[in-house]
């Protein structure tokens, strides 16, 4: 959507391009994602990094509003900062569940959580396109044509305020996550478990 937003709302194609390029701020976030953890924990480094996303949406909306590319710019870079920081962390959090899962029902699942989150993620990939051309088929959008205000303010939808509600809820979801709290009693006696098994083996 990002293609269509620069071309049709702020009129220059081109930044497109820039825009994506930065992308690189979200490594900054994935190497600072190990520090972070050790400070304030993987489930809240993680919410801050939703968090920071839902920040850089609500200022490029601001930024959209006014047609300001330096705020755009700047609300973008916070954007990727945070989602830098959720993508350092997901297969960590990930591996956790699955000790987690061991831990409190005996059952240690890799194959079925593992296979869910691939699962998960291309199906959200699927859902993002079918609402994206539902927004834009539902505002009238027509390619190459000067858009109508409905059809702009669908894109803007698209680029904006749908992502903005994906960090939201999926901060709202991190909220329900503890097993930073217990991490260490679970890990310490998973090794227990471990070590007995392999002694009676």
């Amino acid at each position: 959507v990002t293609v269509y937003f620069f071309k049709y709302n702020m009129h220059d194609a081109t930044l497109s391009s820039f825009i994506l390029s930065l992308q690189f701020v979200a490594l900054i976030a994935v190497a600072l994602t190990p520090w972070t953890s050790r400070k304030i924990g993987k489930r809240n480094t993680m919410l801050g990094g939703m968090i920071l996303a839902c920040v850089g949406q609500l200022l490029l909306s601001w930024g959209a509003s006014s047609l300001n590319v330096p705020i755009i710019v700047v609300a973008t870079v916070v954007g990727y900062m945070g989602t830098g920081y959720v993508s350092g962390l997901i297969a960590v959090m990930l591996a956790d569940a699955v000790d987690y899962g061991e831990w409190k029902n005996g059952v240690r699942a890799e194959g079925i959580v593992t296979s869910f989150s691939s699962f998960s993620a291309k199906l959200g990939m699927g859902f993002g396109g079918v609402i994206t051309g539902w927004i834009l088929t539902g505002t009238g959008y027509v390619a190459n044509h000067a858009q109508t205000g409905a059809a702009l303010h669908g894109i803007e939808l698209n680029y904006i305020w749908v992502p903005l509600l994906g960090f939201a809820l999926s901060g709202i979801a991190l909220l329900f996550y503890h097993v930073d709290g217990i991490e260490k009693k679970m890990q310490s006696d998973l090794a227990a478990k471990h070590a007995k098994e392999n002694a009676e083996s």
